[in-house]
This record gives C-alpha cells, structure tokens and sequence, in this order.
C-alpha cells in the first residue's frame, strides 16, 4: 500500500477530515471534530496510527511485531503505529482504517452522528444522548 492509497482510504470516510494540528509533519484525521488516524508525512515507508480496541491492539502487535508498535506519543493502550510494508497485507490496513473509524464515528453523539449521516455506526451500546 502506497502513501496515496492510504489518503484515498482514509478520504473515503463519510465525514473524515484531515488537517494539521499538530505541524506539518503529522496529518490528523478527525471525524466529528475526534481523532481517528494521525499519518506522518514524507515516510518511506508510510506510517499511520490508528485507535484500537485494546485486546485486538495487543493481538496486532503480537501478529506484526515488525510493524505494529504502541502508538507513538499516544495511549499506548487504545493506538496502534502501524508501518505500511508488504508484510502487512493491504486488506488488513484498510479493515484497520475503518475500524479506528469505527470506534470513533461510534462515540459521537446522535446529533453529531446524524449531521454527519453516521447513525448507521453506532453499535449496539445504546445511544449516549439519553
């Protein structure tokens, strides 16, 4: 997987919104104003961290110990850094990529979630807004 295959991925995502808050080194993916993947700019190979649930995060790392570290300057518990090699098959980057979308689309509010056209994300915990 290509830097540019990973912006198109993540572009792809209704509502997903990149910027720079952080400088220009790391581009910050947010939907509904929260964070869901932080990609490194100019990095051969690519580099992306991604939010995780923390069981399935241990899992990758144990999987790729080559490619999936705790997140860097993030909770290492709910992130992953992931480096975007052939030893990571493509398919498993971008289930990765929705699911850290997921996990995100799915804490939002109802309001916010409708706004955005997301209602269909959120999972089966109920909805937070009461």
């Amino acid at each position: 997987m290509t830097a540019a295959d990973l912006q198109t991925l993540l572009a792809n995502l209704s509502g997903a919104e990149p910027g720079f808050p952080f400088g220009p080194d790391a581009q910050v993916w947010k939907v509904g104003g929260k964070m869901f993947a932080i990609v490194a700019e100019d990095v051969d190979p690519p580099v992306v961290s991604l939010k995780c649930d923390p069981d399935l995060a241990l899992e990758l790392r144990a999987q790729y110990p080559d490619n999936v570290i705790p997140g860097y300057h993030l909770n290492k518990q709910h992130w992953n850094t992931i480096t975007v090699t052939s030893a990571v098959p493509d398919g498993e980057i971008a289930d990765w990529i929705a699911q850290s979308y997921d996990l995100v689309a799915a804490s939002l509010t109802k309001k916010a979630r409708l706004a955005l056209d997301l209602e269909g994300s959120r999972d089966s915990r109920g909805d937070r807004d009461g």
